[in-house]
């Protein structure tokens, strides 16, 4: 029986599970860790590799539905004019074009609507666009899995499917990579947004303040796909409204060890699937709907009806007409003001974004783990550390983010080769696993250890320097003591020197000062003899 393929393919790792069996069946699932992700330039080869996954268990495939993160969409929040059906989606795109920078050619548009119920005149409209490239890349993938591209939906709305209350539920999602916040009311996407960063739950806590879900209007929180730790991260931050770890669902069969959070928004597609639900999906968006022959006969009926009646509602009819000319007018104004403040958010936007996925190793932490792996700087000695970072390849982006090239020498005589190889073996064998990548190059006494590196939290770093000898303690103890007073050695070594330097001194001494500075010296003699009297009398 050929059924229906749904994928979440994001963060290098493919998600999918198997839709449309046997009444009552549990959905087959898997997920797997791959170094590739959907992109124009390997649609074909992206392809092949999920047609071999399906294959080698025995699924028999027609149809492909692809999720698409948060990330990857243009989101738009307005009102319009409530309107019929056949009319909505052909206002919601016109608004929509006129408040994004690109073309209208250029994006794929869906939408979430709902009625507002501060103004029932009024309809709030969720707008979502997805640049075409991105919507090409999925059908040939499709194709060339030998499958048809049968939807592609947000990954919000999957999430915002699992939710059953027709009052605001907000639903956290954690999956292999990524995290998202969709607020719902009622199956219908409100708001969405991606928590990148350590800093996520503090993100979520601000989402939630800016809809006025916190304090005494708290909504019900949701984490799925999380674990123990994110939980009590959340709930830290949402002291008000503790959020529900949800299990992983009992309608789904994972092959093996695999994540609840990516299955999540699966879960909540193949369920509005199953229940017939419109949701947002950029194959197949709201349109206008053409003409049946029955609507057609209708209309002709109508016609015939309508030019009877015409000389009665011609007038009524050029009213109405007047009326609607001016709320259009009334519109276009407002878009016109609403694009011209976008240019300047979208750059606002996109500088806020990249300030978000901007994440380097805490390189202090770096060098002094470095430091304390090299004990011995008469065996090895570093010279230079050069920090960079690693930008993505072919706009994939590399499992490590920084470069650190460590250049240093082998001391004359003590130097020791083997010192550098105990280095790299400690650096790929390091905790969390994979956190190095390094490569050697030696050039005569002179070496060069490039290391590429992932970010890790600070907790993670757990190498303490060695404690400083006691030596060194007693050597401050004596040099604190110098500074109280000068001891007998030194006023010896005073004088020594001013007897020598005063035969090869050019102008003579001030008689004033030399008596003042002989009755100094008379005292500290006088000071000297006590002290080593008294240290005689200690050694007897």
């Amino acid at each position: 029986m050929a059924r229906t393929l749904l994928i979440d393919w994001d963060q290098k790792r493919l998600t999918a599970i198997i839709h449309g069996g046997a009444k009552g069946a549990k959905c087959q699932g898997f997920s797997v860790a791959t170094d590739m992700v959907p992109n124009p330039v390997m649609a074909e080869e992206l392809g092949a590799y999920l047609r071999e996954q399906a294959k080698s268990r025995g699924w028999q495939v027609a149809g492909l539905v692809a999720l698409i993160g948060r990330d990857r969409l243009v989101a738009r929040e307005f009102r319009v004019p409530q309107v019929s059906p056949e009319e909505e989606p052909e206002l919601v795109r016109l608004q929509t074009a006129r408040e994004l920078i690109d073309s209208a050619d250029e994006v794929a548009v869906d939408y979430h609507a709902w009625t507002d119920e501060a103004d029932p005149g009024q309809r709030r409209v969720l707008a979502l666009a997805l640049r075409n490239e991105l919507l090409e890349t999925y059908r040939k993938l499709a194709a060339s899995a030998g499958m048809r591209l049968a939807g592609l939906v947000p990954r919000s709305a999957g999430l915002a499917a699992l939710s059953e209350r027709e009052s605001a539920e907000v639903i956290v999602g954690i999956g292999s990579g990524w995290r998202e916040i969709a607020l719902s009311k009622g199956g219908q996407v409100v708001l969405s947004r991606s928590l990148a960063g350590t800093g996520w739950a503090l993100e979520a806590r601000r989402v939630l303040a800016s809809q006025g879900l916190t304090g005494t209007g708290a909504a019900k929180v949701r984490l799925v796909g999380g674990t123990e730790e994110d939980l009590a991260a959340l709930g830290s931050a949402l002291a008000e409204s503790p959020p529900v770890l949800e299990p992983f669902p009992v309608d789904i069969e994972p092959a093996g060890e695999a994540p609840w959070g990516g299955f999540a928004a699966l879960a909540g597609v193949a369920r509005s699937m199953s229940r017939k639900d419109r949701i947002p999906d950029f194959a197949n968006p709201k349109k206008v709907p053409p003409p049946s022959n029955a609507r057609a006969k209708s209309l002709a009926l109508a016609g015939t009806a309508a030019g009877l009646l015409a000389m009665t509602l011609a007038g009524f009819g050029w009213w109405k007409l007047a009326s609607r000319e001016d709320d259009i007018a009334q519109m276009r104004q407002i878009l016109e003001e609403r694009k011209s403040q976008n240019k300047r958010m979208a750059e606002e936007e996109k500088k806020l974004s990249a300030l978000a996925a901007w994440e380097t190793p805490v390189w202090l932490e770096e060098i002094v783990d470095l430091a304390c792996r090299i004990p011995d700087t008469k065996k090895i000695l570093v010279t230079e550390i050069l920090t960079s970072p690693i930008s993505s390849v072919g706009g994939v982006a590399s499992e490590y983010n920084s470069r650190m090239e460590i250049r240093g020498v082998f001391p004359e005589g003590t130097g020791d080769p083997k010192e550098l190889d105990r280095i790299d073996a400690e650096l790929r064998k390091a905790m969390p696993a994979r956190q190095y990548l390094s490569k050697i190059k030696k050039t005569g006494n002179q070496f060069t250890l490039d290391v590429q590196v992932r970010t890790r939290s600070p907790a993670s770093y757990t190498l303490v320097p060695p404690a400083k000898p006691k030596a060194t303690e007693g050597r401050r103890g004596r040099q604190g003591s110098s500074d109280n007073g000068r001891s007998a050695d030194t006023v010896n070594d005073a004088e020594k020197g001013d007897g020598e330097s005063g035969s090869k001194t050019s102008n003579p001494p001030d008689p004033m000062e030399m008596d003042k500075a002989g009755k100094a010296d008379g005292k500290d003699a006088g000071k000297e003899a006590k002290g080593v009297a008294g240290e005689s009398r200690d050694k007897r």
